[in-house]
């Protein structure tokens, strides 16, 4: 069994972003990114639409949301403290409305995943499952609650078999845990938006935590 985590980022929502704002001198003079960064493939500055990609990070700006993507998790805290901290500071104005932190998990298994996932999550008890019992099924699992200890924060946790594409190979079975942790917010208030940040590795500990549960009972 091996455990991977393949995917992670931080959506943003407001009521209006404007993405003209975040254009090439805007993020060099505020040292958003560097001058190296915008030499780098898959930059975009137009109309309602930013992409950033630099070399630690992708941000992504469109009028309803801000998306940010670590490129790696070793340098991942650091740019959310360095980068899109200091990037929500410099626009304090903005209508903020909530924030989503994922965390994309992947299994892959050394057993039968039909054996293993129905010995997870079936229930023999629940009529309509009977209609889904023959051998070639995989099942999940969805979950939802509270995270009292960081901020309240709403857990949706969707456990699932999917095929993951492999270069040059077969695609491989895995199961996937992704853990969306997310915040709505009735007042525009940056120190929200600014708390759940600092507090992005409370969460990681959180979707690293669980995700062993499954395997460890």
């Amino acid at each position: 069994m091996n455990k991977q985590l393949v995917g992670f980022n931080i959506v943003i929502t407001a009521n209006n972003f404007n993405p003209t704002v975040f254009n090439q001198v805007w993020l060099y003079k505020n040292k958003i990114a560097t001058e190296e960064d915008f030499k780098l493939p898959g930059n975009v500055i137009a109309d309602g639409f930013t992409q950033i990609s630099a070399e630690n990070f992708v941000i992504i700006i469109t009028p309803q949301q801000l998306q940010f993507i670590p490129r790696n998790i070793d340098i991942a805290f650091g740019t959310i403290k360095g980068i899109l901290v200091k990037l929500i500071e410099l626009i304090p104005q903005t209508p903020f409305i909530g924030i989503d932190i994922n965390f994309d998990w992947h299994f892959t298994l050394d057993t039968s995943f039909h054996e293993y996932t129905k010995s997870k999550f079936w229930n023999e008890n629940n009529p309509f499952l009977k209609h889904f019992a023959t051998p070639d099924c995989s099942y999940g699992y969805y979950i939802s609650k509270n995270i009292e200890e960081v901020n309240d924060v709403r857990l949706k946790l969707n456990i699932k078999p999917i095929q993951f594409p492999v270069i040059g190979q077969e695609s491989q079975e895995r199961l996937q845990l992704l853990f969306n942790y997310h915040k709505d917010y009735k007042s525009e208030d940056i120190n929200r938006i600014l708390t759940m940040l600092q507090d992005w590795d409370k969460l990681y500990n959180n979707s690293d935590y669980n995700s062993n549960l499954l395997f460890n009972e």
